[in-house]
C-alpha cells in the first residue's frame, strides 16, 4: 500500500465579479482568492489579487480582505490627522532656517530715466546709496497715417483728429461754389447805388473807398452858375440890339 500521495492543492479562485454575485458563505479557514481587474476602486494598485479567509458564518462580501499590519509603525503615524508641534519642540530648527533662508531688509525704488525709461534701484536699510538693479525702457508708439480719413494711427490705435475731416477733405465743387458766392457779394458791394437828381439839384461829389463808389447830391446854389460872356451865349447880342 502506497504511503506517499503526490497532490497539488488548488485554492478557491474566481473573478471579483463572480465572488460578489455568488456571495457564498466561506467555511472556517477557507481561503478565497479574487482577481481584481482595473478601475474597480477596490484596491490602490489595480489590477491585482486579494484574499479573504472564511469564518464559517459570514458571506464573502461581509469578510475583510487579508492585510499585512506593520509591527514597527506607531498608531499616530497611521492616523489621518497627524500631531502638531511647537517650533521650540523641534531640535535644530533655528540653525536649519538660518542655513536655508537669508532674511534681508532691502528697499526698492523706481526712478525716471529719460523720457521713456525707468530704473529699478535697491539699497540695504540704513544705507545712503542706491544701486541700479535693472533698466526699464518703454518703446514710444509710432505716429503714422490712419486708415480712415480724418484719423492718425498712434501705435495700433486709430485716433480721430477733431476738425480734420472738414478742413482737409472738402470737395472741389463746394470750394468753387463758396468762392463764387463770396466774389458775387464783393462785386455787388462795389456797385454805386443809383442817385436820382431832381430839379434844382446837382451831383456834389463822387468818391471811392476800397473799391466802393459813393455818389452824393445837393441843391443848386447861385454860385454854381458860372458868369458867361455875351459872345458865348448864342443870339443874346442880337436880342439886346433889337431892344434898342
Amino acid at each position: 500500500m502506497a504511503t506517499t500521495l503526490n497532490t497539488r492543492i488548488k485554492l478557491k479562485y474566481d473573478t471579483y465579479a463572480n465572488w460578489n454575485s455568488k456571495n457564498p458563505i466561506l467555511l472556517s479557514g477557507e481561503l478565497a482568492i479574487a482577481e481584481i481587474p482595473d478601475s474597480t476602486g477596490v484596491a490602490q494598485n489595480e489590477p491585482t489579487f486579494l484574499l479573504k479567509v472564511g469564518n464559517g458564518s459570514s458571506k464573502f462580501n461581509e469578510l475583510d480582505w487579508i492585510s499585512g499590519k506593520a509591527a514597527d509603525v506607531y498608531e499616530w503615524a497611521k492616523a489621518a490627522t497627524k500631531p502638531t508641534y511647537a517650533a521650540t519642540e523641534i531640535t535644530g530648527l533655528d540653525a536649519f532656517i538660518g542655513q536655508q533662508i537669508q532674511d534681508t531688509d532691502t528697499q526698492y525704488q523706481i526712478v525716471k530715466n529719460g523720457d521713456m525709461g525707468f530704473k529699478l534701484q535697491s539699497k540695504a536699510k540704513g544705507t545712503e546709496d542706491w544701486a541700479d538693479v535693472n533698466n526699464i525702457t518703454l518703446v514710444p508708439p509710432a505716429l503714422t497715417t490712419g486708415g480712415a480719413n480724418g484719423t492718425v494711427k498712434y501705435g495700433t490705435q486709430e485716433v480721430a483728429v477733431a476738425g480734420l475731416q472738414d478742413a482737409a477733405f472738402v470737395t472741389k465743387a463746394s470750394i468753387v461754389a463758396e468762392a463764387s458766392a463770396e466774389a458775387d457779394k464783393k462785386i455787388q458791394a462795389l456797385d454805386a447805388k443809383e442817385v436820382a437828381v431832381g430839379t434844382g439839384e446837382i451831383i456834389e461829389k463822387i468818391s471811392e473807398t476800397d473799391g466802393v463808389v459813393k455818389v452824393s447830391k445837393r441843391a443848386l446854389a447861385a454860385t454854381d452858375i458860372p458868369t458867361l460872356e455875351i459872345a458865348k451865349t448864342t443870339g443874346l447880342q442880337e436880342a439886346l440890339d433889337a431892344k434898342q
